[in-house]
């Protein structure tokens, strides 16, 4: 980021701080910014690994859930199909990658038992992060990888190899912010615990995994009702093996009545994959109870199950391998009962199934019966090269054992859970030393800030005081303004008096002389010039006189003027008043009136507005045409318009006729002059007797002028 860059994102959050504190700088700012971004940077880190863990939970699902249903569906080559959707896919390459071998390398390990080339797979998944070892953003799909790759050794017995993937993937990860996939590995290492018979141990890899997907938040009902599944299936097979029928008896009657449950109530029915999972779930708790059901010396009760358990996942698509353990327990059960032709046919079943799938664990367990079936039959001859093929898989399965002898899984998980406490107390240490420096910078703060403050209240309390002799400046000075207002008025008062005598003998006089036919013809149009002048003179000083009587009113004149008044008669003057003016134009007046109404007016002051509105109306309307005073009234309110079907007002001259200084005159219809204070001081007399004042006006057709008064209440005083 450029300096240019810096100072300016600097700027933005300064000036907020200055409204509020003036004497922040850019510097402090700074260090807050610094503080809540350090702040930031650290929880987010902490969240994105917890991002990352929930989504490859869900990636891993999404990818299993789809072979699933390849395989159920019939599919008839699935890994050409999940090949060609890959180079369709428009997600990044590495993931998409990634998706495909997974993928793949789990449908041959889980459907075709083919470990090898899940390997194969599985190692193309781990080449994808050779080179992506610091890259953070792939940290979560390289622990899932490696995962995998162990998962394919343990599959061909290579304990020792997967246990070193195992524990490499469990040194990278944190448990407290990684939880989905580090129930995963705890979940692979009970899970070849178990296999290496070491069942106490598997025991407590399982739980703790349990405990973990607890705080996995990626879990989907159907993902959490599995998982649950799957514990307490692999808790009763550990407790089994240690010999204590009881507690694996516990734990399988769980696992059936949790998918009993979800039958009956029809929880997960709606999706195929996942009645197809509890159909096959289902299965393998029946095979299960029938074990379990055996220890008890319940037999009826364990062929009864074991049938169940063999009926569901001997299908395609099922769990084969256990359907074909389960059948070779029951054939075991039928040679300890002396029943050999169902053993036998039993025996024959399975054979068909292992010469087409290979599995090891199967092979071992139907060599074991078949050497009891031909001993209890009297063949001794087969019975003995039974009985060494029996113990050659016996032995090279000790074998496997005895190579991962040597790693310790508990002392590598214990030895990498002190790595994560070293490093937690680390992060502790840290995160201390980061808290210690904020309290250091927030004091340093706190006592500049404490200094601006002491600082700007000193600067302002000298601004109050020089503030209040400027306002008793003012003060003194709009004193000496008023009261040299008042001197101006007294003189305007005594100016418009002196000329309003003359101007009405003038007016008269030359009224009288117009109306002399002895007259030439130039006189009587001299004589006509001096009665226009004087007219005009004459609204003059009556316009100036409306000021005087405004002036009045805002001083406080109106509170003593004020009468109540009864608006009809009162508006009936008004009129009366104007309608020989009127006549001259050959226009009338009309009256509407809605009933009579009460206000408490400034007679003077309101006659002059209710005149100067008509006057304005005969002004600009044009001859023998009506002018219409209404009045009607509310509850509260009385509202009186004067209309007119004059000139009108142009829409860019509105705003401004109610304006003391408008540049709005024109002409009225027969050449009369406008002053343009009628309406300004019209406007100031309303709004001191608490009403409004408002007009609507059309271009060529008319004008009507509003005024809403409040109406006097019968236990209102007026003084």
């Amino acid at each position: 980021m450029s300096d240019e860059k810096f100072e300016e994102i600097m700027t933005i959050p300064a000036k907020f701080l200055r409204t509020f504190f003036p004497g922040f700088t850019e510097i402090t700012t700074a260090a807050f910014f610094f503080i809540c971004v350090f702040s930031s940077c650290m929880i987010s880190e902490d969240f994105k690994n917890v991002d990352g863990d929930g989504e490859i939970k869900q990636m891993a699902d999404e990818i299993s859930t789809h072979v699933d249903s390849l395989v159920w569906a019939g599919h008839p080559d699935p890994v050409a199909f999940l090949d060609s959707a890959a180079q369709a896919s428009p997600e990044p390459e590495i993931e998409n990658l990634f998706r495909k071998y997974i993928a793949i390398s789990y449908y041959f390990s889980e459907y075709r038992k083919n470990y090898a080339l899940a390997e194969t797979y599985a190692d193309s998944t781990l080449q994808l992060f050779e080179k992506k070892q610091n890259d953070s953003d792939y940290d979560i799909l390289h622990l899932y990888a490696l995962l995998k790759k162990g998962e394919t050794q343990q599959h061909q017995h290579l304990y020792g190899t997967a246990i070193r993937y195992f524990v490499q993937g469990w040194q990278m990860i944190n448990p407290e912010t990684a939880p989905c996939i580090a129930a995963k590995y705890l979940c692979r290492l009970g899970s070849i615990s178990y296999e290496q018979e070491n069942y106490r141990k598997s025991i407590d890899f399982y739980s703790r995994s349990w405990r973990l997907s607890a705080d996995c938040s990626a879990h989907s009902d159907f993902s959490w009702f599995r998982r649950t599944f799957n514990h307490y299936h692999h808790l009763a097979s550990n407790y089994r093996e240690l010999q204590m029928p009881d507690s694996a008896l516990y734990y399988d009657e769980w696992a059936l009545a949790l998918l009993e449950e979800a039958e009956s109530s029809g929880r997960f029915s709606e999706n195929a994959n996942h009645r197809h999972y509890l159909k096959q779930a289902k299965g393998v708790a029946y095979g299960n109870m029938g074990t379990s059901n055996k220890e008890f010396g319940r037999e009826e009760e364990a062929e009864r199950f074991w049938k169940k358990s063999i009926a569901i996942n001997e299908r395609s698509g099922y769990a084969n391998e256990h359907a074909e353990l389960t059948r070779l327990r029951l054939a075991e059960y039928y040679v300890n009962a002396g029943r050999l032709k169902e053993a036998k046919t039993e025996l024959e079943q399975t054979r068909e199934w292992l010469d087409e799938v290979s599995s090891e664990k199967v092979e071992l367990s139907w060599w074991r019966v078949r050497w009891k079936w031909l001993a209890r039959a009297g063949n001794e001859a087969q019975e003995y090269a039974a009985y060494r093929q029996y113990m050659e898989l016996q032995e090279s399965k000790l074998q496997n054992k005895v190579d991962t002898g040597a790693t310790d899984i508990a002392a590598q998980i214990r030895l990498s859970e002190q790595q994560h406490e070293i490093g937690r107390l680390q992060r502790e240490s840290e995160l201390g030393e980061m808290y210690l420096l904020m309290a250091v910078i927030v004091s340093l703060l706190t006592i500049v800030i404490l200094f601006l403050i002491w600082r700007n209240w000193s600067q302002s309390k000298k601004n109050v005081q020089e503030l209040a002799d400027l306002s008793k400046q003012v003060f003194n000075q709009k004193l000496q303004l008023e009261k040299s207002n008042k001197t101006i008025t007294r003189i305007m008062n005594m100016v418009v008096h002196d000329l309003r005598n003359p101007l009405t003998g003038i007016k008269g006089i030359s009224s009288m002389l117009r109306s002399d036919e002895k007259l030439a013809d130039e006189h009587k149009k001299m004589i006509g010039l001096i009665h226009d002048s004087s007219n005009h003179a004459m609204e003059l000083i009556n316009e100036l006189m409306d000021s005087n009587i405004l002036e009045e009113l805002e001083n406080g004149y109106k509170s003593k003027k004020k009468e109540r008044t009864e608006m009809r008669p009162f508006l009936k003057r008004c009129v009366d008043v104007l309608q020989f003016r009127a006549r001259e134009k050959g226009q009338t007046i009309e009256l509407d009136f809605e009933g009579d109404a009460t206000v408490s007016l400034n007679r003077d002051a309101m006659q002059r507005v209710i005149g100067n509105l008509i006057s304005n109306a005969i002004k600009f309307s044009h001859r023998d045409s009506t002018i219409r005073l209404s009045m009607e009234h509310s509850t509260e309110t009385v509202l009186l318009s004067v209309q007119d079907n004059g000139i009108g007002i142009p829409n860019d001259l509105k705003e401004e006729v109610f304006d003391m200084f408008t540049e709005a005159k024109r002409q009225g219809t027969s050449g009369e002059q406008s002053f343009g204070l009628g309406l300004s001081i019209s406007k100031q007399i309303v709004n001191a007797h608490g009403g409004s004042i408002w007009l609507e006006s059309e271009e060529e057709k008319g004008t009507t002028v509003y005024i809403e008064l409040p109406l006097i209440s019968q236990d209102s005083k007026v003084q």
